[in-house]
């Protein structure tokens, strides 16, 4: 398992280092338009020719918007694969006895109720914090409401049948 994560790790750190050097360069050629497209504008305007410049400034444009695009996507790709960079570390971390970066659901720990305290369902070094992977608020507090109260037969099955298929 610990393969699993490690080549996930090394696979998307190269594929970060490629996307950064592909947005620095979608960065470099957006400058390239501002400074080449305001020097042609310049060459256009001194010819006192209207629909030419037109055409230019809507080209320059269309040609700066298309590339700004471009960079929103690159760095929605490197956003989502730093996401899983995190996400694969954490493993890796959580496999080597760290702490998981996720909610430990100390904010579920009562004591007054009759088992969490005993069995450590919630805290830093508890079934919460070894289970927990809910990125959401919402998450949290499902999975928190599943330790805190019992389920029947039924529900308890069918959780089993879905993890089973994961």
């Amino acid at each position: 398992m610990n393969e699993f994560y490690y080549n996930n790790i090394k696979n998307t750190e190269e594929v970060l280092v490629s996307l950064e050097k592909q947005i620095n360069r979608n960065s470099l050629f957006r400058l390239a338009v501002i400074i080449g497209g305001s020097i042609i504008l310049f060459q256009i305007f001194q010819t006192n020719n209207v629909w030419l410049l037109l055409l230019a400034v809507f080209l320059i444009l269309i040609l700066f918007a298309f590339l700004v695009r471009r960079q929103s996507q690159l760095e929605k790709n490197r956003d989502e694969n730093l996401a899983f960079l995190r996400v694969n570390k954490n493993e890796v971390s959580i496999i080597e006895g760290e702490l998981n970066m996720y909610d430990h659901g100390v904010l579920y720990d009562n004591g007054k109720h009759p088992y969490v305290s005993d069995l450590d369902i919630f805290g830093p070094n508890s079934v919460f914090n070894l289970v927990n992977r809910a990125a959401t608020a919402d998450g949290v507090e499902r999975l928190a409401s599943w330790f805190l109260a019992p389920s029947s037969k039924d529900v308890i099955v069918a959780r089993q049948e879905a993890a089973a298929e994961l």
